[in-house]
C-alpha cells in the first residue's frame, strides 16, 4: 500500500518544519548572541537526505520549509539529531543550525603553574697567598728632631717607624699605599718617652711607602710611649715578614629556581569552522626562565609590568575539539602573573 505524500494539506516528499525552537547555550558565559536552531522534520522516508556542513539557514539557501525562523546567514549546518523512521514511511528528525560561537574568558579557579623564582646572584673568587720576607738594611725613627740625625731615612719618607731593605716575594703584587701586619723578628725593643725603660713590639701595622726593585720601604706609627727624639731602637729588627692574598679570579653567577604556585586561571575559548581541525595552529604554553634579567624573554622589567596589568600567561598548551558540525572549539587555559 503506497504512502499518502501530504498529510493535512502538506506534502512531505520535502523536508519540512512541524515546529522549532531557539536556545542561546551561552548566555550564563557572557555571550547573549550565539544561537543554535533547532527545527522539528518530517519527511518521507526514501527523501530523507542530511545537508553540507557548509549550508547557511536562509530561504535562498537551505532553511527548512515552514521554518519558524527568520534568515541567519551566519548560522550553519550542523547536523540531524534525533532521526527516526518509525517504518510506516515517515522519518522525522531535529534539523540544527548553530552560529559560531564568540569568544570568551570562563573562570576555571586556581591553577597550578612554574613561575619563575627568586634571582639571586653569587661571586666566587679563587685567591692565591704571597708570603714576603724583608732583609732589614735601615731602620729607626724617622723625624726632624731626632738624634743623632735629623730626617735620617730622607725627610720625603715622612715622620714615622721606618723600615728599609731587600724583600724576597712577587714584588709585582705589591703596591705604595698597601698596609700589612708584619712581624719582626728579633722583637723591636725602643725607649719609652723620658725614661731609660723600654717596650717591646713584635707585631704591628706597616704601610709601604716606596718601592725601587727588590727594595721595599715601609713606615709605621708611633708606637706606644715611643720616645720620639730617639732614632735609634733600642733593639733593632733584621727581619720582617707578612703576606698579601691576591684575588686570582673572580666568577659571578645568577641562578633562580623555578616556583610552583598556584594563580587565579580562566579558560579562553575561540571556534573556528573548518573540515581540517588537524591543520589548525595551536598556541603553545608559557615556559618562563629560571630566573629573570634584564637579557630574558620576558625582561624582568616586562614580566614587573605584566603583574601590574594584570596580564595572562598560557598556562597549558591549547587544545581543539568539535562543538558542533565542522564548528570546534579551542581552548587555552591562562593563569595570571604574579610576584
Amino acid at each position: 500500500m503506497s504512502l499518502p505524500s501530504t498529510v493535512t494539506g502538506t506534502a512531505f516528499s520535502t523536508a519540512t518544519c512541524t515546529g522549532g525552537y531557539k536556545t542561546y547555550p551561552f548566555r550564563d558565559n557572557g555571550d547573549t548572541t550565539t544561537a543554535v536552531y533547532y527545527h522539528e522534520m518530517r519527511v518521507t522516508t526514501e527523501d530523507y537526505a542530511c545537508l553540507s556542513d557548509d549550508d547557511t539557514m536562509t530561504s535562498a539557501t537551505e532553511k527548512p520549509l515552514r521554518s519558524p525562523f527568520a534568515d541567519d546567514a551566519d548560522a550553519y549546518y550542523v547536523g540531524d539529531q534525533s532521526v527516526s523512521n518509525g517504518g510506516d514511511g515517515w522519518t522525522t528528525f531535529i534539523r540544527v543550525f548553530a552560529n559560531i560561537p564568540q569568544t570568551r574568558y570562563d573562570p576555571s579557579g586556581l591553577y597550578a603553574f612554574d613561575f619563575s623564582g627568586v634571582t639571586t646572584t653569587s661571586t666566587s673568587t679563587d685567591t692565591t697567598v704571597h708570603n714576603y720576607t724583608m732583609s732589614i738594611s735601615s731602620t729607626g725613627w724617622n723625624a726632624y728632631y731626632t738624634s743623632p740625625n735629623r730626617w735620617a731615612y730622607g725627610e720625603s719618607l715622612g715622620e714615622g717607624n721606618v723600615f728599609i731593605g731587600s724583600t724576597s716575594g712577587d714584588i709585582s703584587k705589591l703596591a705604595v699605599g698597601n698596609s700589612f701586619t708584619v712581624t719582626v723578628t728579633p722583637t723591636l725593643v725602643y725607649y719609652r718617652t723620658n725614661t731609660s725603660n723600654t717596650e717591646s713590639k713584635s707585631t704591628f701595622t706597616a704601610t709601604i711607602i716606596a718601592i725601587s726593585g727588590t727594595i721595599v720601604t715601609m713606615r709605621a706609627n708611633r708606637f706606644y710611649l715611643q720616645y720620639i727624639y730617639e732614632e735609634l731602637y733600642s733593639t733593632a729588627p733584621t727581619s720582617l715578614g707578612f703576606s698579601k692574598t691576591v684575588v686570582s679570579n673572580t666568577t659571578t653567577s645568577t641562578d633562580g629556581q623555578v616556583e610552583t604556585r598556584n594563580s587565579p586561571s580562566r579558560e579562553v575559548k575561540t571556534y573556528v569552522k573548518t573540515n581540517n581541525p588537524t591543520t589548525e595552529v595551536l598556541t603553545d604554553m608559557t615556559q618562563l626562565p629560571d630566573s629573570l634579567s634584564a637579557s630574558t624573554t620576558p625582561t624582568l622589567d616586562a614580566y614587573n609590568q605584566m603583574v601590574i596589568d594584570g596580564d595572562y600567561l598560557n598556562g597549558a598548551p591549547e587544545t581543539i575539539r568539535r562543538y558542533m558540525g565542522n564548528i570546534y572549539e579551542k581552548s587555552l587555559i591562562q593563569v595570571r602573573a604574579i610576584n
